[in-house]
């Protein structure tokens, strides 16, 4: 919304108290009652997401983590900005490498988006289905070299749209783009279907969260971590209590720790 209305014409979004920078970014970090809050959810040993937080908010979430001592912040969904293709790489809801150093620092996690945008590439699996699970395998291998444990962040109930379908109707599939050339390459490039109905609809609903696993696979992608990321919450969230304050961080699987040293 904060996106759209800064677009409208005429409009002057520091009637809504907004204050922005020339990129767009809130300037605003946390009042003296939300660094309260962040003390009492602490306090309370509550999990603390910084999903949609200004980068000055969680500067000042940080500075409280660091104060108190080790204890695990998240973001439930969200983007790489460096992966990201303009103009969302400039949009502050990305998340710049910054904080995912905090993140890993903390113990963390990252819900990794199901979104439909495109992505530069990165990694061993071809970029070239823009907006579909071959542009989600660029960004969870980009996240996998961070070393940030992923899990899947699909929004789902915020009725946004989802990753494409590689074989759906003409103008959807690889259509992240808005390049009908680039679109209609792209389409002709696809082989190697799941044969189910995510082929043709995309992500649309939770039930096809094991096809998106099974793509990412037949791509050649090292799952594991995705696999295990209920597992990798319940550690991170125990990291939350007192008596599980001297725990290890978390650990990923030996076989992409491995990978991701190299």
């Amino acid at each position: 919304m904060f996106q759209f209305l800064r677009s409208v014409k005429n409009f002057d979004i520091k009637r809504l108290g907004f204050q922005t920078d020339r990129n767009g970014h809130n300037i605003l970090g946390l009042t003296n009652e939300g660094k309260e809050l962040v003390r009492e959810l602490i306090k309370k040993n509550i999990l603390i997401d910084l999903a949609h937080l200004s980068e000055n908010g969680i500067k000042d979430v940080a500075e409280i983590v660091h104060e108190v001592g080790p204890y695990p912040l998240y973001i439930s969904h969200g983007h790489f900005r460096d992966i990201m293709e303009k103009p969302f790489s400039k949009y502050e809801k990305s998340t710049p490498d910054w904080i995912l150093d905090l993140l890993k620092e903390t113990g963390g996690m990252m819900g990794l988006r199901t979104g439909s945008e495109a992505t530069k590439s990165f990694g061993q699996v071809p970029n070239d289905c823009d907006g579909s699970t071959k542009s989600f395998a660029q960004a969870y291998e980009f996240g996998m070299s961070k070393g940030v444990p992923l899990a899947f962040g699909s929004d789902l109930n915020g009725f946004i749209q989802q990753l494409r379908p590689r074989f759906g109707n003409d103008k959807e599939s690889c259509g992240a783009s808005g390049d009908k050339k680039k679109r209609k390459s792209q389409q002709r490039a696809q082989s190697n279907p799941i044969h189910k109905s995510f082929d043709q609809s995309g992500f649309g609903h939770i039930g096809q969260i094991g096809d998106i696993i099974t793509e990412l696979q037949s791509f050649g992608v090292d799952t594991s971590v995705i696999e295990n990321s209920s597992e990798i919450f319940i550690q991170m969230w125990e990291k939350a209590h007192p008596a599980q304050k001297d725990f290890p961080m978390l650990r990923m699987p030996a076989s992409v720790e491995t990978k991701s040293a190299l």
